[in-house]
């Protein structure tokens, strides 16, 4: 009975954050429409996203790796964002992403590109491109990756910040 209990919180979940992107989007869609641009939303929505998954140029995963203080790649982001003040959570950030490390996050975040079945390589290919329609394809590519990463309890400017 627990395991059934189990399932249908974790089908709530999902669905929450489902209709928590999907605000998200349909909110943006109006704000373009109101600014007269046709652009597609979830370009917006997930705007950076695709630098947390990509690792050259100015991608953060590469930042991180390059960094001169090495080290801060395995030191928590709480750590990292608030230094020694215990002021957190903030609003800004989640629990689970102050909690982890860059590493960690990053180790979540290859994690559920496998879980939904997102090759890397093709969203540095799409990334890569200067054709509009490519770019729109990889972030339709990516949305159900960013939806899986809210659903674990990311905020959406952790993902796309």
């Amino acid at each position: 009975m627990r395991n059934i209990f189990g399932r249908l919180k974790n089908w709530h979940n999902r669905r929450k954050t489902s209709r928590i992107v999907d605000r998200e989007i349909a909110d943006l869609r109006k704000q373009l429409v109101s600014k007269g641009m046709k652009d597609d939303p979830i370009m917006h929505t997930l705007n950076n996203f695709y630098l947390q998954i990509i690792d050259t140029g100015m991608a953060y995963r590469n930042h991180f790796k390059q960094s001169p203080f090495l080290e801060v790649f395995n030191v928590p982001y709480k750590a990292i964002v608030f230094g020694n003040e215990r002021v957190y959570p903030d609003g800004k950030h989640s629990k689970v992403f102050l909690q982890q490390t860059p590493h960690q996050f990053f180790e979540t975040l290859d994690k559920t590109l496998e879980e939904t079945y997102i090759d890397k390589n093709e969203v540095k290919k799409l990334a890569a491109s200067k054709n509009y329609d490519d770019r729109l394809k990889m972030y339709h590519l990516l949305l159900p990756a960013y939806i899986r990463m809210r659903e674990l309890g990311y905020t959406k400017g952790e993902l796309t910040g």
